[in-house]
Order: C-alpha cells, then sequence, then structure tokens
C-alpha cells in the first residue's frame, strides 16, 4: 500500500487513519460472523460500499420513500424526461 507522500509525520497519520478503518471493519466482519445484531451507522456503511462497487453513488439514491415516483406513470414519465434529454 502506497501512501503517496514523502513526510514521515504525514505518513504515519494516513496510516493512523488507515488502521483505524481495518480495526472498525475486522469488527464489524467479527459480529456478522457471530450472528450479532450490528449497529444502524455499520448497517448503512456496509450498503454504502455495496452501492459504490456496483457504480452507484449513494446521492443518487431517494433517501425517503416520499422522494420516489409513486406510480408506473410517474416512473416513465422520468424515463422518457431523460431520455429526451439525451437524444440532445
Amino acid at each position: 500500500m502506497s501512501l503517496k507522500t514523502k513526510s514521515h509525520a504525514e505518513a504515519l497519520r494516513r496510516v493512523a487513519v488507515v488502521n483505524t478503518q481495518f480495526d472498525e471493519k475486522a469488527v464489524q466482519l467479527r459480529q456478522q460472523l457471530s450472528g450479532r445484531k450490528l449497529r444502524n451507522r455499520q448497517v448503512m456503511e456496509a450498503a454504502r460500499e455495496i452501492l459504490v462497487k456496483e457504480g452507484i453513488h449513494p446521492q443518487q439514491i431517494p433517501k425517503t420513500k416520499d422522494q420516489r415516483p409513486k406510480t408506473k406513470d410517474q416512473r416513465s414519465k422520468i424515463k422518457d424526461q431523460r431520455g429526451s434529454s439525451e437524444v440532445l
């Protein structure tokens, strides 16, 4: 793993961040394996990781049910609008 810095102090800071992230992920995976329920924050972080791996930016997803189109007509209208803007 490259820390992309020549500064010793900056390298130590970056290693500390990576180490903390690793430790948090290790705890999360241990909890999943043991069958214990994960905290809401951990579930949200895992979901975000899945979205990013699939190429979906988390800000593209509606946050609440109210933000989603309610009917098929609304969804098809949105698809038509997107399709017509892509043609231009």
